[in-house]
């Protein structure tokens, strides 16, 4: 998702018409809300039962805050150089972050072999 993301990103930065620019926003958008779930989900397996409300308070916390100064930064970033260049260092942020996932996050093991030996 957040490679996809990375990907939607990229192709709205080049988009040259609204109608186009429109349909690679959405599909940006809708990846990204479509990750939160997930890692949700993976904050909360990787916490004690009894800290998960704290967890959980933490996540939306630091959320909110990197919202709001990326927020101020990109404002900032898009007068000075433009459109098209934040949304390609976001892009290239956002695959620096889709790999980092898949390096440091070891995947769980899902195959059914797995499942029916738990």
């Amino acid at each position: 998702m957040q490679f996809g993301t990375a990907c939607a990103l990229a192709a709205l930065a080049f988009s040259h018409s609204g109608a186009v620019a429109a349909v690679w926003y959405a599909g940006y958008m809708s990846l990204q809300y479509m990750s939160e779930p997930g890692l949700f989900s993976m904050l909360m397996e990787r916490v004690r039962p009894g800290e998960r409300s704290g967890a959980s308070a933490l996540y939306f916390l630091l959320t909110s805050l990197m919202g709001s100064l990326s927020a101020l930064a990109a404002g900032n970033a898009i007068t000075r150089f433009g459109y098209p260049c934040v949304l390609i260092a976001s892009a290239a942020l956002a695959t620096l972050a889709a790999l980092l996932f898949r390096i440091l996050i070891p995947a769980k093991d899902c195959s059914m072999a797995a499942i029916t030996s738990r």
